[in-house]
């Protein structure tokens, strides 16, 4: 038979310390997994901040790469710039870049052969470029003594290079052949050398290689070897192609380039060249 302990004597005994305490009433109405707590006024302000943060990012990133996009200019491998140079009693005073639409005008009667072009600024003002003499004249309201020249410029990866006179002003190709004019100086150069070592040599014709690129990085250099040297200390000299077309050496944008050489040279695979053309 169980013995049954009064009530007030159970709550005067001494609870073990393993016993759980009394669930709370309010925690038996709802079940645990609907219970929500409130959230922290700070746990939320935190989450606010970083979303703002977020959406920051976000639009300095969009706003930079349009910015990056906008800047980035594509350079053309050769450019034809018209300027004009204003001189003034023999100085040069400024320089003024033709905006590209008369850039393009200038560009294509250049290329028509044209002698000068006309046209109109403001009222009554006519101004004639003078493409031949490289001249600009008359302009009107401004001091006689100033003096205005027309200039085309060749722009090589987007910098200036100041090409032979006697190379063909224009080409459709960054590296392309020209055919040399028998009663041309050059030619007469070119064909005096060889026979100084090849007397009973004939040449029926002579090709020049306007190699753009490749004239770009020697324009580069020769401020470079002048300062080191105190000249430019150049020389004309002679390649022999042997059984390699010379279409292949011409072809390569490089210029010579010594991973075509063959191993049987007398110093290993290079490009060698001579002072004679018998050489």
């Amino acid at each position: 038979m169980t013995d049954v302990v009064p009530v007030d004597r159970y709550c005067k005994v001494n609870t073990p310390r393993h016993i759980p305490s009394p669930t709370p009433p309010c925690a038996t109405e709802f079940p645990q997994s609907t219970i929500e707590k409130e959230p922290s006024p700070k746990i939320g302000l935190q989450s606010s901040l970083r979303n703002h943060i977020i959406q920051e990012r976000k639009q300095f990133t969009s706003k930079m790469d349009s910015f990056v996009i906008l800047k980035k200019r594509k350079v053309s491998p050769v450019f034809y710039q018209w300027v004009v140079t204003i001189w003034d009693n023999g100085e040069k005073a400024g320089m003024y870049k033709c905006n590209p639409a008369l850039n393009s005008t200038l560009e294509l009667e250049f290329r028509k052969g044209s002698k000068n072009h006309q046209m109109q600024l403001g009222h009554n003002k006519e101004v004639s470029f003078d493409i031949k003499e490289g001249a600009v004249k008359p302009i009107q309201d401004l001091p006689s003594s100033f003096e205005y020249r027309l200039e085309r410029r060749v722009l090589v990866a987007g910098r200036h290079v100041q090409l032979p006179k006697y190379w063909n002003p224009t080409q459709s190709h960054t590296c392309q052949l020209f055919e040399v004019e028998t009663d041309s100086k050059e030619f007469k150069d070119i064909q005096e050398t060889v026979k100084e070592t090849l007397p009973q040599a004939k040449i029926k014709a002579i090709q020049r290689i306007q190699n753009l690129l490749v004239y770009q990085r020697y324009y580069t250099e020769i401020p470079r070897v002048e300062l080191a040297s105190g000249e430019r200390n150049e020389k004309f000299l002679f390649h022999g192609t042997r059984n390699v077309s010379p279409g292949t050496i011409i072809s390569c944008q490089e210029g010579f380039d010594t991973r075509l050489a063959g191993n049987q040279n007398l110093w290993g695979p290079a490009a060698y060249f001579a002072e004679d053309a018998n050489g």
